[in-house]
């Protein structure tokens, strides 16, 4: 998934993408890229796993289900492969990326 600054998920974590752009834009961050937003996510994830199971995070992430602002998380028990994650569509034109569906969360 390319995370899009319009994406409109429900995130049962963490801030929704107009909360972290806006605080982004106030801070010294300015705009933030996919990149960026991938890492806050995984981080977001890595978090409550740690809080759910800290002896053993992965099991806790193979048996949590949220979603955050980049959408949807659900692992295969398993398998551990992501399973939960839709992805959505952008076109680049002119220079902006403009984004065409999005994963409602």
């Amino acid at each position: 998934m390319q995370w899009h600054p319009e994406t409109r998920a429900s995130p049962e974590l963490g801030p929704s993408s107009a909360e972290l752009v806006a605080e982004a834009r106030a801070s010294a961050l300015g705009e933030l890229d996919y990149v960026a937003a991938q890492a806050y996510a995984a981080a977001l994830i890595a978090g409550r796993c740690l809080e759910l199971g800290p002896d053993d995070p992965l099991g806790a992430a193979r048996r949590l289900r949220t979603a955050t602002f980049f959408g949807a998380f659900d692992l295969d028990p398993a398998t551990g492969r992501q399973r939960g994650h839709r992805l959505s569509v952008e076109r680049w034109g002119r220079g902006r990326q403009e984004l065409l569906l999005a994963d409602a969360g």
